[in-house]
Order: C-alpha cells, then structure tokens, then sequence
C-alpha cells in the first residue's frame, strides 16, 4: 500500500471519528427528592410536608429512603444496581426493608425523561404496578 493512500485512508477514519456525534446520555447521578406520584389508577398526588421521599443515584447505584418529617423515622428504604441508557432506567433491588422485600433480586423497568431539574419516571413495578413519579433535582 502506498504511503500517501494510508495517510489519507488514516486521516478519512480520524476525521470520520471526531466529527460523529456520539449520542450523550443524560445524568442521573445525584439526590433527587419525590414531588408527586401515581401509583395504579389512583389520582395523582403531591407528598405531603410531612413526609421526604430521596432517591440517591450514581452512575451503578441508587438507594432510596422514605421517612417522616415529625418523628424522622424510616418508613421505607431499598437500594441496589441500575442501568441507564439515555431513555429506559432499570433498578435491581438488592436490599430492602420489610416494605420493599417483594421486589428484592426483582428489576423494576422504568421509561425516564428528563427536563432541567426534574425527571419523569413511568413504568411498571415487577408485580404488575404501574406508577409514573416525578422527581426534582436537589442541590
């Protein structure tokens, strides 16, 4: 092969290579805190001011707790693996307290859309319940 063709053939694949865009998935990581939520036909609700729903995501990990704000004690909590791909978000839930032990070692399979601070989240749970949440970003 001629020395000029594989100059030219290198610089075509480097080229070609920076200008692609490589698809960006949006960030997850942080705390996030719950604002409202439906969870099978029910209405749509707001959490009350008396009780805080977080949600702590890393790019492999999320943990949640839920506790009231009154007595500060734990009403749920479970945590695990995720895997996100710019659109489906799917938590595997690896520990749990009694309230969540029926989905431990389950995946719950969720559609996500992102806007500024918030983040939608529609799906359904491993044992048939549709829930769709809406979640702020906190500082």
């Amino acid at each position: 092969m001629n020395l000029k063709l594989l100059i030219s053939l290198i610089a075509i694949v480097i080229i070609a290579g920076c200008s692609s865009k490589k698809e960006s998935t949006p960030d997850l990581n942080g705390a996030w805190q719950l604002v409202s939520y439906q969870y099978g036909h029910s209405s749509e609700k707001t959490v009350g001011e008396n009780l805080k729903k977080i949600k702590l995501i890393t790019a492999n990990h999320f943990v949640f707790v839920h506790y009231g704000t009154d007595d500060k004690m734990l009403t749920s909590t479970a945590g695990g693996r995720i895997s996100y791909d710019g659109k489906t978000y799917i938590e595997t839930i690896d520990f749990a307290d009694n309230t969540m032990k029926n989905y431990l070692d389950n995946k719950q399979t969720f559609v996500v859309k992102l806007d500024n601070d918030k983040m939608f989240l529609e799906g359904q749970l491993s044992d048939g319940l549709k829930i769709k949440e809406v979640w702020q970003k906190l500082e």
